[in-house]
């Protein structure tokens, strides 16, 4: 049952789907393409369907990727900026600042960087890259052809520093040095990384395996040690130490240094 708040909610929402919809229709009056074409589903992810603890203790990207999908079911499908951060309010997540514009704009940093999983359309909504798989191979062509007409330097990585194991970490090691689970986890990191944009978090490549390899079940905990692990490999290094509750972030030292692990 709604209380007086969600009501009120329910009725706001409802009247700018209503009012969108008179948008549109002047817009094809005048021979235009409507500006709000998801206008008739504006209102079907409601509040009501959030529940106030859904997003509190996972990371912002995986938050913001779940309420996509959710729209998606809801058959809405993108979304604004502010639509998400009232979303991600709305289920609990807690931003690191509590001025609402440095929060969103460190949520459209986020959206930004992550563009394996998350695509800008032109208009300014956000869905999820999945949805606009021929968008991503047009992209990855664009890619191949900018590469192939720049003269590539090999640069070795710079060899991890030493230090004490952390704790926990050498149950990690078994887990990745397994024949059958680890290796299909160790894998699946590293095809995580080479997919990651110039910076990334641990937190991403979590939840780039999650979407991708969901029958791994990967844990937070082994994703982390194996990126940990796979450093020196890779050839990362820290671009962002890790401060509070922020994430280190890394970066690949070279484009030739990931491709030469494959």
């Amino acid at each position: 049952m709604m209380d007086s708040y969600d009501a009120a909610i329910e009725t706001i929402r409802n009247d700018i789907a209503a009012r969108m919809r008179t948008v549109n229709d002047l817009c094809k009056l005048k021979g235009q393409p409507p500006m709000y074409p998801d206008a008739d589903g504006a209102a079907g992810v409601t509040s009501g369907k959030i529940r106030p603890d859904q997003w509190y203790t996972v990371g912002i990207s995986t938050a913001a990727r779940e309420f996509l999908a959710m729209r998606q079911q809801a058959g809405v499908g993108p979304a604004t900026l502010d639509e998400i951060y009232s979303a991600l309010v709305s289920g609990g997540f807690k931003f690191e600042s509590r001025d609402e514009p440095a929060a969103k704009a460190a949520l459209k940093q986020s959206l930004t960087k992550n563009s394996i999983i998350f695509h800008r359309l032109p208009n300014g909504l956000y869905g999820l890259q999945a949805w606009y798989p021929n968008h991503k191979a047009n992209e990855e062509e664009k890619e191949k052809a900018r590469g192939a007409s720049k003269k590539k330097r090999l640069r070795l990585p710079k060899p991890a520093p030493h230090r004490e194991r952390l704790p926990g970490e050498e149950a990690a090691k078994l887990f990745f040095d397994a024949p059958n689970s680890a290796g299909t986890l160790a894998e699946a990191v590293k095809q995580g990384i080479k997919a990651m944009p110039t910076e990334f978090t641990k937190q991403d490549v979590l939840d780039w395996v999650n979407l991708h390899r969901p029958d791994l079940g990967a844990r937070k905990e082994s994703v982390y040690v194996t990126v940990t692990r796979l450093r020196e490999e890779m050839g990362l290094v820290t671009s962002k130490e890790s401060k509070g509750r922020e994430l280190s972030t890394y970066r690949k030292e070279t484009v030739e240094a990931v491709n030469g692990s494959k």
